[in-house]
């Protein structure tokens, strides 16, 4: 596992969940949650594409690769890595892997990927691919998102009266007011509800193409 710091943490949990939330089919193949891969069917074949977080992501951009050898594609370079994404080519810490994954999960749809002739597509996982594994539909994303530290002491309740503060004591709804309005409260909340807001839109456009989509 990387060491990474709490907001290093956080960042990267909010942004795998992202991916989790928008290409369910998208499978961990590393206890650090570094590697994910999800399966593409092109006609009869299926070809596997990986995205890569490197150790100081969200920092620094993910690589997506197609697995499989001997496909081209316009946003594809000989090596498989996919290059023709604006987005991705412009990644920062405020980008959206979810949303990335998915603008490259469509246009491999709109215009597939060609095999080759000769070449082979994956029909089974190479042998490291085979561990015994949590998939998507086994794990709580939720679990993953870590929470910020929480201070020792808070500057909102040096602010208040003797009056004010036995209030709160006093009173569950003025506690849970005021509770509710700490920016460290607010914080991971607005994160939820703008991690949601973004992906659910996206995952929807999603279920169009779940026949297509496959786990490893």
């Amino acid at each position: 596992m990387y060491p990474y710091n709490s907001s290093q943490q956080s960042d990267r949990a909010r942004q795998i969940s992202n991916l989790r939330l928008a290409c369910p089919q998208a499978t961990p193949r590393d206890a650090a949650q570094s590697i994910f891969e999800f399966g593409l069917r092109i006609g009869r074949d299926t070809l596997i594409v990986r995205i890569t977080l490197p150790p100081n992501f969200p920092a620094v951009a993910p690589t997506i690769r197609m697995v499989t050898e001997n496909v081209t594609h316009p946003w594809l370079d000989g090596r498989g890595n996919v290059i023709g994404s604006n987005s991705l080519f412009a990644w920062n810490q405020s980008s959206n892997l979810g949303q990335i994954v998915s603008e490259i999960m469509h246009q491999f749809i709109a215009i597939p990927p060609k095999l080759s002739r000769g070449s082979k597509s994956t029909a089974h996982p190479p042998p490291y691919m085979q561990s015994t594994h949590q998939g998507p539909s086994e794990s709580n994303s939720n679990e993953s998102l870590a929470l910020p530290p929480i201070p020792n002491d808070f500057d909102e309740l040096k602010a208040l009266d003797v009056e004010e503060l036995k209030e709160l004591q006093n009173s569950k709804a003025a506690f849970d007011k005021f509770f509710n309005n700490l920016d460290i409260v607010k914080s991971p909340s607005q994160i939820r509800d703008d991690m949601k807001a973004s992906n659910i839109e996206q995952a929807k456009k999603n279920i169009s193409y779940e026949d297509v989509l496959t786990s490893y």
